[in-house]
């Protein structure tokens, strides 16, 4: 899964570090939330810059 929040980087500096982070651990919870929907498990979560993250994941098929 990839999230890229478009505008974050801008906002992050108008914000400052302390509610940014407080934004990206709400987006974070609602992803990882979604994963676990589908019976996935995230293993990793990386990124180059924050709001633009990946989540690793392990997802098990749907049953036929």
């Amino acid at each position: 899964m990839f999230c890229d929040m478009e505008g974050f980087t801008q906002l992050s500096e108008r914000l400052g570090p302390e509610d940014a982070y407080a934004i990206m651990d709400q987006v974070y919870e609602i992803l990882i939330h979604k994963v676990h929907d589908y019976e996935g498990t995230v293993n990793e979560m990386t990124g180059d810059h924050p709001g633009s993250e990946q989540l690793l994941q392990n997802v098990k098929p749907p049953s036929l």
